[in-house]
């Protein structure tokens, strides 16, 4: 807790001071970019650049397309074949005169992911493979029929746990397409231990690729390596400003403050201002119970940056039957994030793969009768424990994927993990979470399927299913063009129940990139009014999951994505006005979502109110003020987060912009800061 402060001039100076030092011998970056070129029409995902002129090396050999031709002669892939393009056909393919066809007749017997890979051809690597090599694929396709076509493109270890260099969901629709990915390679294979492959489990299509190529180009970042980027990146997207207007409608309402007098008369001329204290939106990251007890640093970053935690472990299965972790950490993790005002996710009561859940759970695979009991007692068992605490529960994790417990119990049998959930807290949330939903271009549309499909079922037949989570795990070189997100989002909206954000981030080495990227998808799924929550999957990077997706470093300095989830956050979409009321008494202002201080000052007379707008609907308060009273001045914090005061002045993008201008400019920043906060004095409070 901070102690009280007679002024806060002091922490003015220590800011100047910090500024003057850093704009002086501190180099950094650039700051994030407000938007970069897009790629090329018809270009899947790359920035454009020179052709290739080194002399690379044909990974699948002197004709790629002879040697997929080759690997497709399967019994589920009907009638392959390398048939004739006429000349001119496909843009911007110079010289193309064959394709590659492929027919799938039947659709794969598994409707889970596995049905993808249930038909696929898969050629192996004719050169060696060095871990980091730049490589880049790049071909044509389109679909034959009325219908789009659906694959998926792996560079891939050849058996093994068939580790990924690059994996990508393809869309061909019935004009030509160029497809063009840069990545590196993830490990070193032999000639033949690697493989090229497409999964084509999509149910029946013909489709053709044409101008096939897979070329090692080297290693560090040789010529003609291209860098990755996004559709609709630039300024002058048009996606921006129709977001920019529905978060003007859903996410912002009017407040209007009334001012009167002790005999209820209108007060012209009070001076009225408003400093916005918290979203209504939720803002959220996964957490992990151990460091946050053990910590500071992380729960200061945790306190400050975000309003929800998903403990992101701790409550898995396994997790939470280890009593001694569950003690020790994980409820007092729980504790601290309801104390400090966090809404909470419980993830994932039910994650249905074998080798995510207890021994003992997997050893009951012959027994159903057994393993019902057990799985009801668990979920009975953990909600029950925590009713009241969890807000939201993740009930079934990744059900496309993980169905090992359907298979044996019957795939209605997550209609019955939903109702014993909320038997055992009625007032928790109950969401289904999966992936690939919004990723991967949006070009999944087979799990789409699957997952809406499930869905409407269970809603159809009663069950309390309240939610729905996309994981939202993005990665070069395949992000979802922002435009795209949007009509997934309103598709899955017509279930009828809120949609959240579950486990965002970008994994990729350019920061600005990841900065720009975290921006726009913010921008987008803020902007759609089913959306309730955005959740990053973690921030510090020394336990993230995908260490350079994280928003911290080990230090906790923040990167450039930090930056640009704040700037959104406690200053583009964070509120402070302030005027005088009208001839009736009356000031309006436009606010987004949340809680608010409202002052008024009539002389030396000042009142204050702690006004809650929940709901695009606005909120209208009266105040009522004795212009012969004196008040005491105002303690009470207002900013947007612990480590982030004064959101309009002491922004890392003022900040950032002044120490690449120099000393000067920091020396202004600073005496702004410092006459910002003699004007508006206060002590931290908890």
């Amino acid at each position: 807790m901070w102690a009280p402060m007679r002024t806060s001039g002091r922490w003015a100076l220590l800011g100047a001071v910090a500024v003057l030092c850093a704009g002086a011998v501190v180099p950094l970056a650039p700051p994030v970019r407000a938007g970069a070129a897009a790629p090329q029409t018809g270009t899947a995902g790359t920035a454009p650049q020179a052709d290739v002129s080194a002399a690379p090396r044909d990974v699948l050999g002197p004709d790629p397309l002879r040697a997929l031709a080759d690997a497709a002669r399967t019994g589920d892939i009907r009638r392959p074949r390398i048939v004739p393009v006429r000349p001119g056909t496909i843009p911007d393919g110079p010289g193309l005169k064959r394709a590659l066809q492929l027919t799938v007749a039947s659709p794969p017997t598994s409707p889970y992911a596995d049905g993808e890979r249930e038909i696929r051809m898969a050629a192996r690597t004719a050169v060696p493979l060095r871990d980091g090599h730049a490589v880049v694929v790049r071909f044509w396709g389109r679909s034959l029929r009325r219908a789009d076509a659906h694959a998926r493109f792996n560079v891939e270890q050849a058996g093994g746990d068939h580790r990924k260099s690059v994996s990508v969901a393809l869309e061909f629709g019935p004009e030509w397409r160029e497809y063009k990915y840069p990545f590196r390679v993830a490990g070193s294979y032999p000639a033949g231990g690697a493989q090229a492959s497409f999964w084509l489990g999509h149910g029946p299509q013909t489709l053709q690729i044409a101008g096939f190529s897979l070329r090692d180009l080297g290693p560090g970042d040789p010529p003609g390596f291209p860098s990755s980027t996004y559709e609709g990146r630039g300024e002058d997207a048009t996606w921006r400003a129709e977001a920019r207007a529905r978060i003007d409608a859903y996410r912002q309402g009017n407040l209007e403050i009334r001012v009167r007098d002790a005999a209820g008369r209108p007060v012209r001329r009070a001076e009225v201002e408003v400093v916005m204290r918290a979203h209504a939106f939720r803002f959220g990251t996964a957490v992990d119970a151990a460091t946050l007890g053990s910590h500071a640093q992380y729960h200061q970053v945790l306190r400050s940056t975000f309003n929800h935690g998903t403990l992101g472990n701790d409550l898995r299965w396994s997790a939470w039957e280890n009593t001694r972790h569950r003690r020790q950490a994980t409820l007092p993790a729980l504790d601290w994030m309801r104390t400090a005002g966090m809404t909470t996710t419980g993830h994932a009561l039910l994650w249905p793969g074998w080798r995510r859940m207890p021994e003992d759970v997997r050893k009951l695979r012959g027994r159903p009768t057994l393993l019902r009991e057990r799985v009801n007692r668990h979920i009975g068992d953990e909600v029950g424990a925590l009713r009241g605490t969890i807000d939201v529960w993740d009930v079934v994790n990744e059900p496309y994927a993980m169905h090992d417990l359907q298979d044996v119990l019957g795939p209605d049998e997550v209609a019955s993990w939903f109702r014993l959930a909320d038997r055992a807290d009625p007032s928790a949330r109950l969401f289904v979470n999966d992936y690939d939903i919004l990723d991967d271009h949006g070009w999944n549309r087979r799990h789409q399927d699957y997952l809406f499909t499930l869905v409407e079922k269970l809603r159809d037949e009663g069950v309390p299913v309240e939610g729905v989570g996309f994981q939202a795990h993005f990665a070069t070189p395949q992000l979802t063009p922002p435009a795209d997100l949007v009509p997934i989002l309103d598709r899955y909206a017509r279930l009828g129940v809120p949609l959240e954000v579950s486990e965002f981030d970008v994994t990729t080495t350019d920061e600005d990139l990841q900065a720009d990227y975290t921006r726009d998808f913010l921008t987008v799924a803020f902007s759609h009014p089913a959306v309730t929550r955005i959740t990053t999957w973690g921030f510090w990077e020394p336990i993230h999951w995908s260490p350079s997706a994280a928003m911290y470093r080990a230090d906790f300095t923040p990167k450039p994505n930090a930056a640009a989830w704040r700037n959104l956050i406690y200053h583009d979409w964070w509120t402070r006005a302030g005027g005088r009321t009208n001839g009736g008494g009356e000031y309006t202002t436009r606010g987004f979502l949340g809680d608010y201080d409202v002052s008024v000052r009539v002389g030396q007379a000042v009142e204050r109110r702690r006004v809650s707008m929940p709901s695009r609907a606005g909120t209208l308060v009266t105040v009522v003020v004795d212009p012969t009273a004196t008040s005491p001045p105002d303690t009470r914090e207002t900013s947007g987060g612990d480590w982030w005061p004064w959101p309009d002045v002491w922004s890392a993008g003022s900040v950032r912009v002044a120490i690449l201008l120099g000393p000067p400019v920091a020396l202004a920043v600073a005496v702004a800061a410092m006459a910002y906060a003699r004007k508006h004095g206060r002590r931290r409070v908890t």
